[in-house]
């Protein structure tokens, strides 16, 4: 989980340069999502 953020992250800085407000929504949503997912799943556990 938390690597997966990392990448994010990382990506995000990579990609800013070149188009930022795509990106930076996509990288959000994607964001949204995983931590959504992942709260969910402790839930059921």
């Amino acid at each position: 989980m938390l690597q997966i953020m990392l990448f994010l992250i990382h990506t995000r800085y990579k990609y800013q340069k070149h188009k930022p407000d795509k990106y930076l929504i996509n990288i959000q949503q994607s964001l949204n999502y995983s931590i959504y997912s992942s709260t969910t799943k402790r839930k059921k556990k």
